[in-house]
């Protein structure tokens, strides 16, 4: 996966909504579906996380 492939998975994780998230983490089946929806929770905290430490954040 190259840089531009990446930087478009993240944009896209940036904008997951953490309500459905939590819901989606809270309906999984087993712990394989947890970690998942687990990670991708992680992941989009940690890339709003960073949008306010470099500054891009806009109220």
């Amino acid at each position: 996966m190259n840089f531009d492939q990446t930087n478009k998975i993240d944009k896209e994780i940036e904008k997951l909504d953490d309500r459905e998230l939590q819901a989606r983490i809270n309906e999984s089946k087993n712990q394989a579906e947890r970690n998942f929806w687990k990670a991708l929770q992680d992941r989009a905290l940690q890339a709003r996380q960073r949008k306010v430490i470099n500054g891009d954040f806009i109220r």
